[in-house]
């Protein structure tokens, strides 16, 4: 059934894991592409001399996006996600015979659901990305259980219709209603059907899935996959059936490098991993942050303001590595500037007009700003405590205004990425150059450091030396992200195309 993506499978590169002693069946690995790194004035593509203003700017807006989002799950406890902020997609098959959809891999969300062929008017939807102001339309697909001999609508007594939907009607289907942050929204019904994940017809699971019989809102891809921690979410399903161990982990290389891998699935312990307990929570990863420290010096904020408060609107501390750079409450961000402004031994000068972040200059010879900038520690719960350089903080920024100025030529201009939100959010900036392990089995979130950087695919805890080679491949999936060959309504945008992504599952 997916016999043509064989070659692909052989073709892919080792993979190091660190220490395993076995890997069970159903566990992956996923390579993965950071959404805005390829994009014109990016540091990836900018170099050394640092981003464009414009995208530090685009970079900042899909941060305080995401801190919205939660914030409206925290008013009203929706299991949902703000669509125009997606950054990773997940191409999977589904029925039999396959068909092959796009859907954004989210933590903020649960729900497997995707646009449907009986849905009223989605086939004159065309999937967009919305990237600043610029809407990017692409090529639609429609799931067709029609199609598929295995599909079969989910009723009303499936043990998964209480936990993510509700009945409807007189014909006992077992049904969907999610609204979103940005308006946007997706009502449908459920079915089973079987989601392939090898190319080997054995290895294949069937899951709960929602079919959209009508949506509303700008939509990026055919549908969204799920990987918050309800029952229904594609994490706990694989879990539940598979018998796999209920776990899954990332490392992040951040957006200059623009990589990382995403891996499913039982594995041993890391080397110096460092864990503190998850909270109770059925839709945001969330963990006690106790206090936030500048040069080993800690900072005078009291630890309700990291804790999660419906009253006033904070989320508590959460993370997510959808978000782009963090937030934090605008007291302890204040504090956290001030502390750095302290440390530093570069010059501060007036923020981005675009963005008010923050902003410093310094000598660009230096090989690196770790050097004019201090290095800060987050504490938290049960004494585990991250480790954090400049390089999650800062970031080097090419101003227009600097670039026109004589004056101050043979200098740099570094600028603070984190920005005010009501809740603590830990984002890609903080978690990149670590694996962040989500073990729900322990109820528990690890980290460790790890390097990705220079384009490594290498995936090894520091001072480990075990591999996993392609000999132990079972399956895999073939994620995509939307960059190229797309258009807006009225002009063709060039420099944007599909990226693969491939995920080795064993």
């Amino acid at each position: 059934m997916l016999d043509n993506l064989e070659g692909t499978r052989q073709d892919t590169e080792q993979v190091a894991l660190g220490p395993v002693s076995k890997v069970t069946c159903g566990s992956g690995v996923l390579k993965l592409k950071h959404r805005f790194s390829e994009l014109e004035g990016s540091s990836k593509q900018s170099g050394k001399r640092g981003m464009s203003e414009e995208h530090f700017r685009q970079l900042m807006d899909h941060t305080r996006a995401r801190s919205r989002r939660f914030l409206l799950e925290v008013d009203l406890m929706l299991n949902g996600s703000s669509t125009s902020d997606a950054t990773y997609y997940a191409q999977i098959g589904v029925g039999h015979p396959v068909q092959f959809l796009n859907a954004i891999v989210d933590t903020g969300s649960d729900i497997l659901w995707f646009k449907c062929k009986l849905c009223q008017g989605c086939s004159s939807k065309k999937n967009v990305i919305v990237c600043s102001s610029i809407i990017m339309q692409g090529p639609i697909t429609l799931y067709d259980p029609e199609l598929s001999i295995t599909a079969s609508p989910a009723t009303c007594s499936d043990p998964l219709c209480s936990e993510g939907g509700s009945c409807r009607g007189n014909n006992n289907s077992c049904a969907y209603d999610i609204s979103y942050e940005d308006t946007s929204s997706s009502t449908g019904i459920y079915f089973r059907d079987v989601v392939h994940l090898g190319h080997k017809a054995s290895l294949n699971t069937t899951m709960f899935l929602g079919c959209a019989t009508s949506i509303s809102g700008l939509w990026p891809v055919d549908g969204i996959m799920g990987f918050g921690r309800s029952k229904v979410s594609v994490p706990n399903q694989l879990a539940a059936q598979a018998g796999s161990y209920n776990i899954f982990y990332h490392c992040l290389s951040g957006e200059k490098e623009g990589g990382g891998i995403l891996v499913l699935g039982k594995n041993d312990e890391f080397p110096e991993m460092v864990y503190t307990p998850m909270l109770a929570n059925d839709i945001v990863y969330n963990v006690k942050l106790v206090s936030l420290s500048v040069n080993s010096k800690a900072l005078p904020i009291e630890a309700s303001e990291f804790e999660y408060n419906a009253t006033v609107g904070n989320g508590g501390t959460i993370i997510d590595s959808g978000t782009s750079s963090a937030t934090f409450p605008s007291k302890a961000l204040a504090l956290f500037v001030k502390a750095v402004s302290k440390f530093t031994t570069a010059i501060p000068t007036a923020p981005l007009e675009s963005s008010g972040s923050p902003c410093f200059i310094s000598i660009s010879d230096r090989n690196s700003v770790e050097v004019d900038f201090p290095n800060v520690t987050l504490k938290f719960d049960g004494g585990a405590t991250m480790e954090l350089t400049a390089h999650n903080y800062l970031e080097a920024v090419v101003s227009r205004k600097l670039s026109e100025s004589t004056h101050f030529q043979g200098v740099r201009l570094v600028c603070i990425s984190w920005s005010v939100g009501n809740s603590t959010i830990l984002g890609d900036a903080i978690l990149k150059d670590k694996v962040v392990v989500y073990d729900m089995e322990k109820s528990r979130i690890g980290w460790v450091k790890q390097d990705l950087s220079h384009g490594s695919d290498r995936f090894t805890p520091v001072g480990s030396k075990y591999k996993i080679g392609i000999d132990n491949v079972l399956s895999y999936i073939t994620i995509q992200m939307l960059r190229d060959h797309v258009s807006t309504a009225d002009s063709d945008i060039p420099g944007y195309s599909w990226y693969v992504l491939y995920a080795l599952v064993f």
